[in-house]
């Protein structure tokens, strides 16, 4: 590790360099080159109009102390000398006037003040002259904190904030449009935030109000880089951790909002290596301590930096550190996955996390006999996840694993899903709704979405589900069930063999051949008309219908009556209608064989149309009454590992 200190001819390299840096949101050319004063031009000297108010000059000064007291940053204002210039002229003068005539704002003006900056390209990009000009005519200022007025410290703080090159935090919001284009994420708090109200107060500047001119005009650069001490490959994403108090500024790429070209910043108190595992941070303080770490590393010890005490202007000192990181002890962590009911090994895809960062992070595909295995840092929390493929739900995550000093087995044994919820293209757009159902309620499930999947699934998959197998089925459309003849046929079969069938969707029953089995047979009943009645009522004493009254909104509802051909008994759910009366305008039922073992409900219309309750209601019912009432995939797992008892 070495530490130097820059003469002011070594700045312009080192300018180049920094180009990386950035306070929170710094204006620049088209090129990313900041909008900055060269240090000779320094301090930036700022005139009032002789007319200002002399009660005006110590507010003035004090916004001028408070930028030039940022530790981090060389730039400097001074307070000049009265002048005659009394609007925005390229004249050398870098003016404060406080227009009361309406010289530089049109009557009625919602613009409190502006900041101009004049720039050159002679020798490269750069400031030249600033002008503030303040809208005392339309906005009197105060001093004296009135809620009523604009408050001349707070705006001023923000417009000499533009003059060293700093734009606003946060995208524009207001109608005044390019001049309120500003970048990073809005931070209402900081003096530098694109709005201001009446008798706003901000008194002070604050954090990435000061990182900004210390990433602009730094006094105090960290650079260096970090690499595996086994490989010397550059570590991306190391972390140098700072002491309590001390901040760490990089920059970003050039971002453009309203024809302005800026450069987004982030203020770090653990800042991040590059992709090569370099750094390079503007420091807010003198003297400061930091470490180096990364996961999988042994951390570096702390570093102390005592930088000395800045004299002049550009006067950039820079600490420069490498770091070589051991990586800690690895250790193994393996398992075998298994289909508990073919005792089969099955490939999902396993992904291994450690609990304290989303990106340190591995994945792999389980081999052909159900087995993984990841090298991993010992001693530390893992988050284990699985990414299935029907018939097992799709996702299972273990929460908080404790790999220790040595090797870890876990071994997982799954059972199939045993719900399987499918639905075509029509429907999509309400699979929401019922998938919300089944989450508000638990239930784990398989998701099916024919259009993508290309298809029903096969019935060779569906054997695969565990027994009993609940299918919830949404189809149907205005003028189609969305049921073919391999769809109508699948799921005949399906109950052939004992197993559970819920429909629900528009026209499924009047737009499918009646001569299938598997609405008159199965279901036991037929099509016998349409119903524009705009209520659903509950059988009183079904176990699924009982007490729902609902609005049902549509017309062409289909109607139902029980089939002289059905294979097993059939209760009627709910109806159409708003009393006993209308209770032969028959609007779902179930049926099922005991001996047979299956079991089937139907809903003669859309779900999506009854109210959120009695969907929620019917739904939770059917799914008990279809043979399971939790839904819950079985899972068993074995831990392994030599320091557990």
């Amino acid at each position: 590790m070495k530490m130097k200190k820059l003469t002011l001819s070594q700045k312009i390299f080192i300018s180049i360099i920094a180009a990386t840096i950035v306070g929170f949101c710094i204006i620049t050319n088209s090129a990313g080159v900041y909008r900055s004063y060269w240090a000779e031009d320094l301090p930036l000297v700022i005139q009032m109009n002789v007319d200002t108010p002399t009660e005006y000059d110590p507010v003035v000064q004090q916004a001028i102390d408070m930028w030039n007291e940022v530790e981090g940053s060389y730039f400097a204002f001074d307070l000049g000398a009265r002048t005659n210039a009394n609007g925005p002229q390229t004249d050398g003068i870098n003016l404060l006037y406080f227009d009361s005539n309406y010289d530089n704002f049109t009557q009625g003006s919602n613009t409190i003040a502006f900041s101009r900056t004049i720039t050159s390209n002679v020798g490269g990009y750069h400031a030249v002259e600033s002008d503030y000009i303040y809208n005392a005519a339309g906005y009197p200022p105060a001093t004296n904190g009135s809620p009523n007025q604009m408050d001349l410290l707070t705006i001023t703080l923000h417009e000499i904030g533009h003059h060293l090159g700093l734009m606003h935090h946060g995208d524009a919001g207001n109608a005044n449009g390019g001049g309120s284009a500003g970048c990073g994420p809005n931070l209402p708090s900081q003096v530098m935030f694109w709005s201001v109200g009446f008798g706003t107060q901000k008194h002070q500047l604050f954090l990435h109000d000061e990182m900004g001119t210390v990433a602009i005009y730094p006094n105090f650069l960290l650079l260096g880089s970090i690499v595996d001490a086994d490989t010397d490959e550059p570590i991306e994403n190391a972390k140098l951790v700072f002491n309590e108090g001390t901040y760490a500024a990089q920059v970003g790429d050039v971002e453009n909002a309203a024809g302005r070209d800026m450069r987004p910043g982030e203020v770090f108190t653990e800042a991040p290596t590059l992709s090569d595992g370099t750094f390079l941070f503007a420091i807010n303080t003198e003297a400061f301590s930091f470490h180096v770490e990364k996961f999988g590393y042994e951390p570096s010890e702390v570093t102390n930096v005592d930088f000395n005490t800045p004299v002049g202007f550009g006067d950039t000192q820079q600490f420069e550190a490498d770091f070589q990181l051991t990586k800690t002890a690895r250790v193994n962590l393996a398992g075998t996955i298994t289909n508990a009911k073919t005792n089969q090994p099955i490939q999902p895809e396993v992904k291994v996390t450690w609990v304290g960062d989303e990106n340190e992070t591995q994945s792999a595909v389980a081999a052909s006999d159900g087995t993984f295995s990841f090298e991993v840092p010992s001693n530390a929390y893992y988050t284990v996840e699985f990414f299935f493929d029907p018939p097992f739900e799709p996702y299972y995550v273990m929460d908080s694993l404790l790999v220790g000093s040595t090797n870890s087995t876990l071994d997982v044994n799954i059972d199939p899903a045993n719900l399987l919820f499918i639905y075509d293209v029509a429907n999509s757009v309400y699979s929401f709704d019922y998938r919300n159902v089944l989450q508000k309620f638990g239930y784990g499930h398989v998701e099916w979405s024919i259009d993508e999947k290309g298809g029903a699934p096969s019935a060779e998959l569906l054997d695969e589900f565990s027994d009993p197998l609940t299918i919830f089925w949404v189809s149907g459309g205005d003028t189609t069930s969305n049921l073919n003849e391999e769809d109508v046929t699948l799921l005949e079969n399906h109950l052939a063999k004992g197993q559970r069938l819920i429909m629900t969707g528009r026209n499924i029953v009047e737009f499918t051949d009646s001569t299938s089995s598997l609405f008159t047979e199965y279901a036991g009943v037929v099509h016998v008309g349409n119903s524009s009645a705009l209520r659903a009522r509950g059988f009183e004493g079904d176990i699924i219908g009982d007490g729902i009254s609902s609005l049902m909104v549509g017309a062409g509802k289909d109607l139902l009556q029980l089939s002289d051909a059905r294979k097993g008994t059939v209760d009627r759910v709910f109806y159409y209608g708003t009393s006993d009366a209308d209770s032969n305008n028959i609007a779902a039922v179930r049926s099922q064989n005991e001996a047979e073992g299956w079991k089937f409900i139907l809903f003669g219309d859309g779900l999506d149309k009854i109210s959120a309750a009695a969907r929620d209601t019917l739904l939770a019912r059917s799914l008990k009454y279809a043979g399971n009432s939790d839904f819950i995939t079985g899972v068993e797992i074995d831990v392994r590992n030599d320091e557990l008892p």
